[in-house]
């Protein structure tokens, strides 16, 4: 489905796998995605659940609904690749969440997997309430001290991923995009390319208040544990800082840096079109 993408969008932030590739759903998307999963939930409770013939299944726009375990509750999915038993017969099943985008390996037995109807399928356009995201101006700061010019998930330290978890679970972002999506770097298509933007809420009482960011020296990883998203401007800022990452354009100094995730107002007018 091909959507406009404004260049900046509130959105809460489903999964993350690393700085390069997260996901992201449109805050004016909840009230649909609200109704998808009552429609879910009905569904769910109204029919005998039955567990489906697999080898159906494994195709694309082919959906089934999994209990995950992980999110408490019954999503659609997608199945990726399942295994047997010495039977041959399916024991558990890779899915894709479509609406997260995250993957769980899933109990292919009763009360953890059943069909779906043609309704929830469609819901939507058949499309999943997320799409995939990556930090577009930075790359990974490698554990020798050197730069590291690969912008690979691998190559991200368990501990950058870790950050970025931390700071966007149940958050709010705006999203900038940066340039056009990512079309060649990665075998997910269409990765928007962008920063999140912290949105900071104060109460009227405070409403002339102005934020103040952390203008220190790079820290180490128990300095990082002590900072905040809020206290920078952008997620990029807040991950160089935090000594994880570095940005692309080198030649900046330290204090330019931390203001590079904004663009000008020429960058701002754009809007691109892409397929999820």
């Amino acid at each position: 489905m091909a959507e406009p993408l404004a260049n900046r969008q509130s959105v809460l932030i489903t999964h993350v796998e690393s700085p390069i590739l997260f996901y992201c759903r449109f805050v004016t998307d909840e009230e649909q995605f609200s109704t998808l999963e009552r429609k879910i939930l009905e569904h769910v409770n109204s029919v005998e659940l039955s567990v489906p013939n697999i080898e159906e299944l494994v195709e694309p726009k082919k959906y089934i609904l999994v209990y995950s375990v992980i999110r408490q509750r019954w999503c659609r999915g997608r199945v990726l690749s399942y295994q047997c038993n010495s039977e041959l017969k399916p024991i558990n099943a890779k899915i894709r969440l479509i609406d997260y985008g995250s993957i769980e390996i899933v109990l292919w037995k009763h009360n953890y997997v059943t069909r779906s109807n043609e309704e929830i399928n469609d819901f939507n356009n058949a499309s999943g309430f997320c799409f995939p995201c990556s930090l577009g101006n930075i790359k990974p700061y490698g554990d020798d001290g050197a730069l590291n010019k690969s912008k690979t998930i691998q190559h991200w330290s368990s501990y950058a991923n870790y950050l970025i978890e931390k700071e966007t679970k149940n958050r709010t972002f705006m999203l900038q995009i940066l340039n056009e999506p990512i079309q060649e770097q990665h075998s997910i298509r269409n990765i928007v390319n962008c920063d999140l933007l912290p949105i900071i809420e104060y109460s009227n009482d405070n409403e002339h208040q102005t934020l103040s960011y952390y203008s220190g020296n790079i820290c180490n990883q128990l300095c990082a544990e002590t900072l905040s998203i809020n206290q920078f401007p952008s997620m990029s800022a807040y991950l160089v800082y935090s000594n994880v990452a570095r940005y692309l354009d080198q030649q900046n100094n330290h204090q330019d840096d931390v203001g590079s995730g904004f663009q000008s107002d020429d960058e701002k007018e754009n809007q691109f079109i892409f397929s999820f």
